[in-house]
């Protein structure tokens, strides 16, 4: 992908460095840069960090969804993102997103829910904090070690998901979205990990939505 990604955004860079198509590509290069570093710490010991980087992941891959509607709305946008003095002006547009996923028939993205979620995990917060405990003092347990074995599933299946939403959000052509030109065919790993990965993660998706859909019953009770 990020092959793909500086061969046509290379194109757009040398004809314009504050074009509505450059901004998409320095995004999708940050995305994919990111995403190497999330796959690194997928390991029993270092996997803490993972949440704190998918933050930063999601901010990066939803603004690039914002960033591709075809509107004068979103080039006036982009223009203030390029002078880099609004402080809001990375702040991805969740509501206008969901709409948009939801009338080309992915629905339940909850985008906003997902990016609050991870952004309270990226700070010392009780939950954020008492993760890193178990994460840490499992070193120290083997009955820990393998109650992280699951956790660690959930995270590999997440860290697929991120990689083909930036695949999806970046290669695809939909309708409402400007062009960007990535040829799908010159990432062929990418698109094998779009049509066999959803069978594998799904339900492990599943498995951990359900926790949390569980905890919040419990907690509400």
């Amino acid at each position: 992908m990020e092959s793909e990604f500086f061969r046509v955004g290379g194109e757009h860079f040398d004809r314009s460095m504050i074009s509505q198509e450059t901004a998409c590509f320095m995004l999708a290069i940050r995305g994919a840069s990111i995403l190497t570093t999330m796959g690194k710490v997928l390991q029993a010991d270092t996997f803490d960090a993972y949440d704190v980087l998918q933050r930063a992941f999601m901010e990066t891959r939803d603004l690039l969804s914002t960033f591709r509607f075809d509107r004068d709305e979103t080039r006036k946008r982009i223009t203030t993102w390029f002078k880099n003095k609004d402080k809001d002006a990375w702040k991805a547009e969740h509501a206008i997103c969901e709409r948009f996923f939801n009338s080309v028939g992915a629905t339940d993205v909850q985008l906003a829910r997902r990016w609050s979620m991870f952004s309270a995990l990226s700070h010392p917060t009780y939950k954020a904090t008492s993760n890193s405990v178990a994460v840490r003092g499992a070193s120290f347990s083997a009955p820990k070690r393998r109650e992280l074995v699951a956790v660690l599933e959930e995270k590999a299946a997440d860290y697929i998901t991120a990689t083909l939403t930036l695949f999806i959000t970046t290669s695809f052509a939909l309708k409402g979205w400007i062009p960007l030109g990535c040829e799908v065919e010159r990432m062929p790993t990418a698109e094998k990990l779009r049509t066999s990965a959803p069978p594998i993660v799904m339900p492990v998706l599943a498995r951990t939505e359900g926790k949390s859909l569980a905890k919040a019953g419990n907690a509400r009770r």
